[in-house]
């Protein structure tokens, strides 16, 4: 059964390559026929553009009486030479039939109503030129002529307005069918491959049947054997899988606790934000609200020690009410639970607005701002308009905190790569510490080592990193140590920009 079952499988392997070689040469035959008809296209394309070519009359080259009715057929040269005009379809029929004298292929100009006997179409192409004249993009077939096979392939020749000066008179408009341009492909030399590609699929399967053969006499002699070693393998296999179902089991219960402890933590961490939100915010309230009235001095009686530790108890409350908001707003970032609203928005204002914002801080530190966006035509944004103000405040005020006395601050905006729009801020501070650079948008690392003397929480930028990112865009930084420090970021441009 086995020997049946192989010997039919060759057989139906050895009839379907022969089916594959048959079709992959007749494949070449097409395109050989498609490259000759490209051909004779584009030399009947530049003839007609021409309107023909002017030739001398000799032995080959005669006034063609078919265009007799066009003006200027013929014309004498200064020097006494006679040319005579030779429409596209002689040219091409000439380089038709010297292409055949030297490939064997034979390109044809044939019409139902030629002005040239020789382009008259014989009775297969008649029946082609009535499937092409209904619309049909080409006709092939393969065909006998004489004791010849050959591969024909016709397609329509259109009129155009040049066709019209050697057709017009006959009543063809623009558009209309005149004729097809065909090719004759002779098929002996695919046929010779085809035959040489059967004989040695003949030869190759005959192998493979024959090896086959006695692969299978050899595997019946060790069957027994065979059948009891693959048992042994799928007995082994079966415990492998029960060993690896067991296995998935205890990962995936891992999973669900690591799952479960993370879900835990998150859900403690949130209780802890929110209890620290309501048990630290609601007495650094009243310890702000009462240091300034301390600061106040209503009675004129405190002393200039005691006003410093009035002034050192504020700003120390107002500084751990920022760092306590900034952490629960970098939670709420890194939790998903901050929402930000994407409108049109003229960054140009609202840069503008956080410039203002931080006018106090450059006064104190008499720093010199360009902001060349100030006379830009910066597009419209796709953004959240507070959140944008919020990147610029505070970017602009670490450009300011961390810089020179009496140094300069430079934002500039530019269109970066397809529908996104980058400004950039430039200080002329002491620079990051080329080893600390990495460290720039992680929570709790501040850029100076000064930071003692420098306010701040160390997570601005780690919250600037997350809005950004939120928001579509992309944040990065340059700096030299000891020269200047460029942060800059990228949002997405409206699509009112490109509206008409």
């Amino acid at each position: 059964m086995l020997a049946f079952i192989w010997t039919a499988s060759v057989v139906g392997l050895f009839v379907w390559n022969n089916h594959l070689a048959q079709n992959q040469t007749n494949e070449m035959a097409r395109q050989d026929a498609i490259n000759a008809f490209n051909k004779d296209q584009a030399l009947r394309s530049w003839a007609t553009s021409h309107g023909g070519v002017y030739l001398e009359v000799r032995k080959n080259v005669e006034p063609s009486p078919y265009m007799e009715h066009i003006f200027e057929r013929d014309v004498i040269t200064d020097s006494g030479r006679l040319l005579t005009l030779v429409n596209p379809a002689a040219i091409v029929g000439q380089i038709m039939d010297e292409y055949a004298d030297l490939y064997g292929v034979q390109g044809r100009l044939v019409s139902a109503t030629p002005l040239n006997p020789r382009n008259e179409a014989d009775t297969w192409e008649v029946e082609a030129l009535g499937r092409l004249e209904t619309g049909s993009p080409e006709v092939t077939a393969f065909t006998h002529i004489g004791d010849k096979s050959y591969y024909r392939l016709i397609r329509p020749m259109v009129a155009t307005q040049a066709c019209l000066k050697c057709h017009g008179f006959q009543g063809y408009e623009v558009g209309d069918v005149l004729g097809g341009v065909g090719v004759q492909v002779p098929m002996a030399t695919y046929e010779a491959r085809f035959a040489t590609l059967t004989n040695g699929n003949a030869l190759s399967h005959s192998l493979t049947w024959i090896l086959g053969f006695i692969g299978l006499m050899a595997w019946h002699v060790r069957g027994i054997r065979g059948v009891r070693a693959r048992q042994a393998a799928r007995d082994e296999l079966t415990e492998a899988y029960n060993s690896l179902e067991i296995l998935v089991k205890e990962r995936t219960e891992q999973l669900y606790q690591a799952k479960k402890g993370a879900e835990a933590a998150n859900t403690a961490k949130s209780k802890f934000l929110a209890s620290m939100s309501h048990e630290l915010r609601t007495p650094l309230n009243a310890i702000i609200g009462f240091s300034d009235l301390m600061q106040l001095n209503l009675d004129g009686n405190l002393t200039k020690e005691q006003q410093d530790y009035i002034a050192d108890i504020h700003f120390s409350g107002t500084h751990l009410h920022s760092l306590i908001n900034e952490i629960l707003e970098l939670a709420k970032i890194e939790s998903g639970e901050i929402r930000v609203h994407i409108d049109t928005v003229n960054a140009r204002d609202v840069l503008s607005q956080s410039i203002s914002a931080n006018t106090p801080m450059l006064e104190k530190k008499n720093i010199s701002l360009k902001n060349a966006c100030a006379d830009m035509d910066i597009p419209l944004l796709a953004t959240d308009e507070n959140r944008l103000r919020q990147i610029f405040i505070n970017l602009i005020s670490n450009a300011i905190k961390y810089n020179d006395q009496d140094g300069d601050v430079v934002i500039e905006s530019q269109p970066s790569v397809e529908n996104m729009w980058r400004f950039s801020i430039t200080n002329t501070g002491p620079g990051i510490p080329t080893e600390r650079q990495n460290e720039i948008f992680m929570p709790f690392h501040r850029l100076s080592e000064n930071t003692h003397k420098i306010e701040g929480s160390g997570i601005g930028l780690t919250i600037v990193h997350q809005l950004v990112m939120r928001l579509g865009g992309d944040i990065e930084f340059s700096s030299t140590p000891g020269e200047t420090t460029t942060f800059w970021f990228e949002l997405p441009i409206a699509e009112e920009n490109y509206s008409a």
